[in-house]
């Protein structure tokens, strides 16, 4: 349920849920055919991880100036300029024919992205209601989390049934279009804040130490997931197809934002750690033991795990980064968040690839497992307590 507001605010949210809903499903569709698609123009296990990295690299890289620009200018002009890119690059990929060619459109196609998330995910929490921040950017980042999570299951199926990777990236670019012509109807948007504090001061900021750290490993392990899950599937002794790779990547993030609200409801009132460690100890169980339960109905209870865990952590840590963001301006707080988030998502295949190319595959997980249990004190201990949030 959708927090209450105001009539316009109203309005707003759900343009903004809609345009984040449709960019996501389209870059969903993408995922679970990607690494085979890569594998199949010849990427080694590296380049399979900079092509996944690409895309993260250029966003981490501009999302604090943009977030930061979008504090102090029309976050709605922002939006529609890398609307326009994403559909624009979506069109090239028709065009990709060898791993650094795909390496490179995926880098440019994370430029786009760096110009729309983080900006409406901050246009979102400019009307979040104090002491409500966990419940009502929980169930926006549901969004940006069921348009990820449905996009493998479909990519899945364009892929088997509907005429492969051209199917794939034409609805990729269909759905890229669409959101651009979802978000000319929101209302413009002035900046919050006449002068942002510098990215620095910001990230240094004690309250954002415990989020940005969760979220730097959860994307980590997220990326590893997404990259290598397809290539563990397809070489399991009895392989998954693209549909079923797609069902699995699709029901990890879908229940992901299934836990969003009521999460977020729940980390309003109690102790934002708890939910923190957890969240990562689910994660890191799940990912010991995939390698070895790699059938269907084995991967599928697994995909559920790890969605269990990050719906149980990610409203904790978007509560905590809304109300630092109060002070430093929310698209400066969130172009920092999602810029951890990037940086995640960019190491994650690269370590990954290597991990591959080095130990084998089952290495990749085991290893992850591993950063994830690390990661528990770390973030328990960074994150403040209740009486501070």
């Amino acid at each position: 349920m959708i927090v209450t507001c105001s009539h316009q605010a109203g309005h707003t949210y759900r343009f903004l849920f809609l345009v984040v809903f449709a960019a996501m499903l389209g870059h969903g569709i993408l995922l679970p055919v990607l690494p085979i698609y890569a594998q199949g123009l010849g990427a080694t296990g590296l380049w399979i991880g900079i092509i996944f990295s690409g895309y993260s690299f250029s966003r981490a890289v501009l999302m604090p100036a943009i977030g930061r620009l979008s504090d102090y200018s029309d976050r709605k002009t922002i939006i529609i300029a890398g609307l326009v890119l994403y559909t624009l690059f979506s069109v090239l990929y028709f065009a990709a024919g060898s791993p650094q060619s795909l390496a490179l459109l995926r880098f440019l196609h994370g430029f786009a992205s760096a110009m729309v998330v983080p900006v409406a995910i901050a246009f979102a929490a400019d009307q979040a209601p104090p002491s409500k921040e966990g419940e009502y950017m929980g169930t926006f980042v549901i969004s940006f989390l069921m348009g990820i999570g449905l996009g493998p299951f479909i990519g899945g199926i364009l892929y088997d049934r509907a005429g492969g990777m051209g199917a794939v990236f034409g609805s990729m670019t269909l759905l890229s279009a669409c959101a651009l012509i979802i978000c000319l109807l929101l209302p413009p948007s002035p900046g919050t804040i006449r002068s942002p504090p510098p990215i620095r001061q910001i990230i240094r900021q004690k309250a954002m130490a415990a989020p940005l750290f969760f979220q730097l490993v959860a994307s980590f392990l997220t990326a590893v997931f997404i990259a290598y899950f397809p290539l563990l599937a397809k070489n399991a002794a009895s392989p998954l197809s693209a549909g079923q790779i797609g069902i699995i990547l699709s029901a990890n993030l879908i229940v992901t934002a299934a836990l969003q609200n009521n999460f977020g409801k729940i980390a309003d009132r109690r102790d934002k750690r708890f939910f923190l460690g957890g969240g990562l100890l689910v994660i890191a169980a799940t990912l010991a033991i995939l390698p070895f339960h790699t059938t269907f109905p084995e991967c599928l209870v697994a995909a559920v795990l790890l969605g269990t865990g990050a719906g149980i952590s990610i409203p904790a840590a978007i509560a905590l980064m809304t109300i630092a963001g109060r002070t430093t301006g929310q698209g400066s707080a969130m172009g920092a968040y999602v810029t951890i988030i990037g940086i995640g998502m960019m190491i994650g295949p690269v370590a990954g690839g290597i991990v591959y190319d080095s130990l084998g595959l089952p290495a990749v997980f085991i290893v992850s497992a591993v950063i994830s249990f690390l990661a528990v004190p770390v973030t328990v201990l960074l994150a403040p307590p209740p009486a501070d949030t």
